[in-house]
């Protein structure tokens, strides 16, 4: 359960640096992402092209692990995530604004890397913080 949770907390971290291969050597080969709302799931490689969209418009990113439960093969993790918003995101552009993201993940392991993960964070609280 701790390797899991170390494992959580340096996937998370990962962001920071603003680098997908960090993030990428996290993601096991089949890795499938699960987006928030129930949108359509994403393979490993769609996933990495979508971290480059959100590295291109936000910058200075911080992540923090505000809860985390572990259990088997699985994780809960809570995470505030605050980053400065320096491109253009869903049709807004650049406001140098600081932001604050919540969000929430379920995390399944294989193999000591991420097989599935399931976000959740709300998209128009987003928004109205970048108008």
């Amino acid at each position: 359960m701790q390797l899991l949770e170390t494992i959580c907390r340096a996937y998370i971290a990962s962001y920071e640096t603003g680098q997908q291969d960090k993030i990428a050597a996290f993601l096991h080969p089949a890795h499938m992402y699960y987006p928030p709302g129930g949108g359509s799931p994403m393979t490993r490689e769609e996933r990495i092209d979508d971290e480059h969209f959100f590295f291109s418009a936000f910058t200075d990113i911080k992540a923090a692990v505000a809860d985390i439960i572990i259990q088997d093969d699985k994780a809960a993790v809570r995470i505030i995530m605050t980053c400065t918003h320096t491109g253009e995101f869903h049709g807004v552009k650049a406001t140098g604004r600081r932001i604050t993201i919540p969000y929430m993940e379920l995390i399944r392991f294989e193999g000591g890397l991420i097989k599935d993960e399931w976000a959740e964070f709300d998209m128009s609280t987003i928004i109205t913080q970048l108008q």
